[in-house]
């Protein structure tokens, strides 16, 4: 199964970029490429239910709101998601001669 999580910021809370490293950090998620911030996959509602309650201990004092929906997986679906560090790395500049 896979649950979908989108994260909700607001400007009196804590920033995206704190909110991604304490995710990382305590709750092993990375933001993903998509329509979607994190992608969690799991086999036991046990197991959804103990990830659910870390990121709950874990964003409560950050004022930030998040949102569940959850899809059984299909023949076909990929399994490979495309992670991506936040914010996003900007590509170095160029120093040249010419700048």
């Amino acid at each position: 199964m896979r649950t979908y999580v989108d994260i909700y910021f607001s400007a009196a809370g804590a920033s995206p970029t704190k909110v991604a490293e304490v995710l990382r950090k305590e709750v092993g998620l990375t933001f993903v490429f998509g329509e979607h911030d994190f992608i969690i996959t799991w086999q036991t509602s046990e197991e959804l239910f103990q990830i659910i309650s870390k990121m709950t201990d874990v964003l409560r004092p950050m004022g930030v709101y998040f949102r569940f929906e959850s899809h059984e997986e299909e023949k076909g679906t990929p399994k490979v998601f495309h992670e991506f560090s936040w914010p996003p790395l900007l590509p170095p500049e160029e120093n040249g001669p010419d700048r």
